[in-house]
């Protein structure tokens, strides 16, 4: 078949409703969630979608809770940064996203214990972790 005797898909682009790959949902189906431990040290972008990035609010070697603002959306299409982890930050820094795209990032070390798991669950959503 040539390509001049294809059908073109509905839609008008190159791809009938996108593309759809195998989602292999068996591999994990019956597999509980687990909690994973939490990591030593992050690197927040301050770029968490298409939009314009938000200003970081913090400085360096500042203390950041669980959850605490570090940067602040400023545009019309931003979106506010909080910190995944509580410790002290360093000097900003620039990442390069998958897309190519350089941003600023937040270096968080952590400090200290580090609500995980179960803890972190109760903290967050005040009560016990699903079994199921």
């Amino acid at each position: 078949m040539s390509l001049a005797t294809m059908k073109r898909p509905k839609g008008g682009g190159t791809f009938a409703r996108g593309v759809h790959p195998p989602e292999q949902k068996v591999l994990a189906a019956d597999v509980p969630i687990e909690p994973i431990t939490p990591p030593k040290q992050v690197a927040v972008p301050l770029l968490q979608h298409l939009g314009a990035p938000c200003e970081a609010i913090v400085k360096s070697r500042q203390d950041v809770a669980l959850g605490e603002l570090i940067g602040k959306a400023e545009a019309f299409v931003s979106a506010p940064v909080h910190a995944s982890i509580a410790g002290k930050t360093g000097p900003l820094s620039v990442a390069t996203l998958p897309n190519g795209r350089h941003v600023k990032t937040v270096p968080i070390t952590a400090d200290g214990e580090q609500l995980a798991g179960e803890a972190l669950w109760k903290d967050v959503y005040g009560g016990d972790w699903p079994l199921k």
